[in-house]
Formats: C-alpha cells, structure tokens, sequence
C-alpha cells in the first residue's frame, strides 16, 4: 500500500511538479491549495505525511500546524517554503514544540523520495 501525502501548496508550478515527483515515486497524493482546504483533508483522510507550504491563502502554514497539534494530530510534516527560517510571520520564537527548522536546497519532493518509506 502506498504511504499517503498531503501536499499543501498554492503555488500552481510548484505543486504540480511535486506532485507528478512524488507520484512518480508512488506515493499515494492529495492536493489542495490553502489552509482551510488542508484542515479539512486532515479531518478526513489518514495521512502518512503532511507537505506544508507556509505561506498559504486563508490560513497562514504554521496556523494549520498548530491548530494540527493542539487537536493531537501527530502526523509528521515536512515544511517547504520560500522563506527565511527565522522571519516573516508564522515563523519565529511561537514555532509549536518539536518544530525543528532546517534550510534544505532543493524541492521537498526531492527530500520525500530520498526518505526510505519507514523513515516517514
């Protein structure tokens, strides 16, 4: 059985060719395109990993992370964004507890399909 995703990300280029990466790489994937949207599929659907862009429409990245956390969502998230890691709004000293922040090179498709599947 395939480990399944969601991709939150608005940027139309961007997450349809993480998304034709990751399925490329059989991964079972969902797409949606704002925070409202990933809050919603996270209430319906199990998800092995959630790809989080934070700079999403109707509900910053990082809102979606916490809201996640204080209802006990314990789903791994990998965060893509074009931001610096410390700045901008969502980000900073209110990081949720356990959020480690890491400047990765590349797109998060490359990162996820370097993973071996027990490692998500």
């Amino acid at each position: 059985m395939a480990m399944g995703l969601l991709l939150v990300e608005d940027d139309p280029m961007i997450g349809e060719s993480m998304l034709e990466a990751l399925r490329g790489e059989r991964y079972a994937v969902d797409w949606v395109r704002d925070g409202v949207a990933a809050e919603l599929s996270m209430r319906q659907d199990i998800y092995d990993l959630l790809v989080l862009d934070l700079g999403l429409p109707q509900r910053l990245g990082m809102d979606v992370l916490r809201r996640l956390r204080a209802q006990g969502g314990q789903t791994p998230v990998l965060i893509v964004t074009e931001r610096d890691a410390g700045a901008g709004p969502g980000m900073g000293p209110r990081r949720p507890a356990g959020v480690r922040v890491r400047t990765i090179a590349g797109l998060a498709a490359a990162v996820v399909v370097g993973l071996p599947q027990h490692h998500l």
